[in-house]
């Protein structure tokens, strides 16, 4: 691997600091990195910079990258991997730097997908052990027979679908080579692999089935309408891969591989200056050590690498043919020639990207002049006569009719009843729209099943009786949902009109509320509840009445009396209850449970007490039945509210003297206190004006 300035090689060099192409060169014999530059494939790294371009819309908020993460860990078996919980983001035991290996340890592989925080993507796949297992030692044997090794070779030609002539029992077939050769315009890359014995002389599997590693060239898209000039993105950031060598993963680190027998990579690092700390790579053995010579053994087991195809990383469609396929599974070391078909035997990689733009290479052209804002394309499914369609600067309709489907035009306006076949409104646009598979789709609009998502909001097709009043709209950027229908209601005559009811949530403003269209609203926000429309039917019509609220309180319910031993155990329609922390109390204003203006009871009633001793009276006390046999006292509450009543009756003929407990009581004239009455059946009413117990009793 080298580094240059351009895709000759210019200025060939080791480090990738201010290079902006990198060099491979596969399979050679040799682990000295030659310094010619034409015995390596040159990619671009780093595109030059590009002018300034017009100011771009505003992005939509873009999702957190997402990378695979390798640990290790090592035992004693060469069987039973080490113990790991596979939903643990960072499993016990296992560490991203491979451990050093003892003699009878052995090393073990697992991977993971994780998100740039570091949390789980999916769990850790099931570890595989890297290491072989030690053999005894044994008296010096006969020579062994020779290793076995994967031998890739590549071709070329100009079709996308049949590969270049193959004889897959030939150890060198001709037309394949071992390095990539150069491709020309409307030419595409086919790569197979074969497995051999050490010295290459045999196999030990035939070449298999070629793979095309090159995309195939879409067609020629017509120009599309130019967009609107936007604001600068932000720069973005450059991503680098390093490499190092060394002795061991802790020790020799170079530059050149050279005697060395690791490898080290450390990827999407944002500098482009190596780092010298071991930990930041993950070293691999790229030469192993030298065994002590054994006892000719018996004859070993044949091992097998299986190779299946499938249409995503997960297996779907999992086939022995490329046809089609878009991801290449291989399973390593297998005791068995014939091929599992689980998915999870394999490990998966992609091998074909997303069809490019068909057309010459050029030099990099001008920037253009800034565009008009391109028209949005919105798919409406089958076509139907009866439905309005759009063909306007700002939005096209896209319809499917009699198998193909149809954009219509620009110049179009709005209309109906019209069919796609007519080119005064429409343009076909073949018999298929081409389908996406992937893991991560990142656009700037979008139109999925009649959902349009741009701007950070998606957005319903589906309209109002206007034809522009969207019936769903899903706000990302402000945390806000709107529902809208039209719907049919009753009139205060028994008669029928039509409103637009609209269901709003803001996040911002932590509320939801429901209006309509002549202002009735009713909202639940983190301050309270309001309702300005009585529209809700309070009573059942069985009874014959139609009582219209607001707020409608129905307290159904099944409950034991004194079920909870505190005596005033009680179901309710609505309860209300209030208080004021503000100090100092005297400048509190009043709270209470419930404000009314022209309240009707039908029904009306007080909490009652029964008592036979006096006590402090408080906020909730309304009507004292007092039964005592002695003296009592009480004590009115100390800091009334205005207009607070409390009723006092002697049920026999023992004395009750009331104190105003802090207010003065007003008899017929000013006074601490007062008895209540003169004999049994009495009953004294006091009520407090805001200065004093204003005091009145009746007599049996």
């Amino acid at each position: 691997m080298k580094y240059a300035t351009d895709a000759s090689g210019t200025g060939i060099n080791d480090s990738p600091t201010g290079m902006t192409y990198i060099g491979f060169a596969f399979n050679k014999a040799s682990p000295t990195e030659s310094t010619v530059k034409t015995d390596y494939t040159w990619s671009l790294i780093q595109g030059s910079p590009g002018a300034n371009g017009a100011n771009g819309a505003n992005g939509t908020n873009g999702t957190d990258g997402a990378y695979f993460e390798y640990r290790y860990a090592k035992n004693g078996s060469t069987t039973v991997p080490p113990t790991m919980v596979t939903t643990d983001a960072a499993p016990t035991g296992w560490t991203t730097a491979m451990p050093a290996v003892a003699s009878l340890e052995y090393l073990w592989v697992t991977v993971s997908k994780k998100s740039t925080a570091g949390a789980l993507l999916q769990n850790w796949g099931t570890p595989v052990r890297v290491s072989g297992a030690d053999g005894a030692k044994g008296d010096t044997g006969a020579t062994g027979a020779a290793g076995i090794w994967m031998e890739y070779r590549y071709a070329k030609n100009t079709s996308t679908t049949t590969p270049p002539s193959l004889a897959a029992t030939t150890l060198s077939p001709a037309g394949w080579t071992n390095s990539m050769p150069a491709l020309a315009a409307g030419e595409y890359l086919w790569v197979t692999v074969a497995g051999k014995t050490g010295d290459g002389s045999a196999f030990t599997q035939y070449w298999q089935t070629p793979v095309r590693l090159t995309g195939a060239d879409g067609a020629q898209g017509s120009q599309g309408i130019p967009g609107s000039a936007g604001t600068n993105g932000a720069n973005g950031t450059s991503l680098y891969t390093w490499l190092k060598y060394a002795d061991t993963p802790t020790s020799g680190m170079s530059d050149s591989p050279t005697g060395k027998t690791y490898m080290g990579i450390a990827y999407n690092k944002i500098t482009a200056t190596e780092s010298s700390v071991y930990s930041d790579y993950d070293w691999s053995a790229i030469v192993g050590s030298q065994g002590i010579q054994g006892v000719a053994g018996a004859a070993g087991a044949s091992l097998y690498t299986w190779i299946k195809y499938a249409t995503n990383a997960s297996g779907l469609g999992i086939s022995d043919s490329p046809t089609g396929m878009t991801y290449i599974g291989i399973a390593y070391n297998k005791t068995s020639s014939t091929k599992s078909t689980v998915t999870t035997d394999y490990a998966w990689s992609l091998i074909q990207g997303a069809t490019g733009p068909k057309g010459d290479t050029g030099a990099t052209g001008a920037i253009g002049a800034t565009g008009a804002n391109g028209a949005a394309m919105a798919y409406a499914g089958n076509f139907n006569t009866t439905r309005y369609y759009y063909g306007t600067s700002l939005r096209v309709d896209a319809v499917k009719y009699s198998g193909t489907y149809y954009l219509a035009r620009v110049d179009a306006g709005l209309f109906n009843g019209v069919l796609p076949t007519d080119t005064s409104k429409w343009n076909p646009i073949g018999s298929q729209f081409e389908q996406v598979a992937t893991n991560l789709l990142l656009a700037e609009q979008a139109n999925i099943a009649d959902w349009i998502i741009n701007n950070g909001q998606i957005t319903s097709q589906n309209t109002l009786s206007d034809l522009s009043t969207p019936r769903a709209v899903l706000d990302g950027l402000n945390g806000a949902i709107a529902l809208k229908s039209e719907v049919s209601r009753y009139t205060p005559t028994a008669g029928t009109e039509t409103i637009v009811q609209t269901i709003d949530i803001k996040s911002a403003e932590g509320m939801m509320k429901a209006s309509t269209s002549d202002n009735n609203i009713a909202w639940l926000s983190s301050q309270g509840i309001l309702a300005n429309k009585a529209g809700t039917q309070a009573v059942s019509a069985a009874t014959g009445m139609e009582i219209k609220a607001a707020i409608v309180g129905l307290g159904n319910g099944s409950l034991l009396k004194n079920a909870y031993t505190s005596g005033l155990d009680s179901i309710c329609g609505v309860f209300g209850a209030a208080s004021n922390s503000y100090t100092p109390v005297v400048n509190a204003a009043p709270s209470w449970g419930g404000i009314f203006y022209r309240l009707l009871a039908n029904g009306f009633y007080l909490r009652t007490s029964s008592v036979s001793v006096g006590s402090t009276l408080g906020d909730i006390d309304a009507y004292i039945a007092c039964y005592n046999t002695a003296t009592a006292y009480f004590y009115l509450p100390p800091t009334p509210q205005l207009g607070q009543l409390i009723f006092i009756r002697k049920m026999n003929s023992a004395v009750i003297t009331v104190y105003g407990n802090g207010h003065n009581i007003m008899a017929t004239s000013s006074v601490a206190n007062v008895n209540v009455g003169i004999g049994a059946g009495d009953m004294g009413a006091f009520l407090f004006d805001g200065t004093y117990w204003s005091y009145n009793y009746w007599s049996k």
